[in-house]
């Protein structure tokens, strides 16, 4: 742990990073996923949770995202979709971000299983309004109570089929 664990170097990084991992992961669970994640600073963060993406080698280097993720930051080429905000309140959870490029659709998936190991925790998914865009600033609102879910993240698809997660929302309680 003194050597490998996260929480020894991640705080101290100043690079950005691109998280990328499924929501059913077997050897990654969403709880210490998202723990690893929140060491870094929002603004030097993008997560990618594909959901049901499978845990491998061949399977972790597919992801489109990361080609274009590496070109935005080495290159400076266009970006990809960039989360600013999450608001959880009782009747819904507002999300805003900010999109260089047209977004065709943003999916909430959540899941109120808490007893299920990791890969076998069954997700549900609520296709939300997609803003027309008036600048690159939008705002998308969910309506869902909180006793709908335990755990629940956005996933936002622009015109390049390129994908870009919120952080997970974690209900402690």
């Amino acid at each position: 742990m003194k050597y490998f664990d996260p929480s020894i170097y991640l705080p101290f990084a100043r690079q950005k990073f691109l998280f990328i991992n499924g929501n059913k992961d077997k050897f990654y669970n969403v709880v210490p996923y998202h723990k690893t994640y929140s060491l870094i600073p929002k603004e030097q963060r993008t997560i990618c949770i594909k959901p049901a993406m499978k845990h491998s080698h061949p399977d972790g280097w597919k992801p489109r995202e990361i080609g274009y993720f590496l070109g935005s930051v080495l290159n400076k080429s266009e970006p990809m979709i960039h989360v600013t905000q999450i608001a959880v309140r009782d009747s819904g959870i507002t999300l805003d971000f900010i999109s260089p490029t047209p977004v065709s659709s943003v999916v909430f998936y959540f899941s109120n299983d808490t007893i299920s190991i990791n890969e076998k925790r069954q997700w549900e998914m609520r296709e939300t309004f997609v803003p027309r865009p008036r600048d690159e600033k939008h705002e998308v609102v969910c309506t869902i109570s909180k006793k709908e879910y335990k755990y629940g993240f956005f996933s936002l698809r622009d015109f390049r089929n390129l994908t870009v997660s919120s952080e997970f929302i974690i209900d402690n309680k």
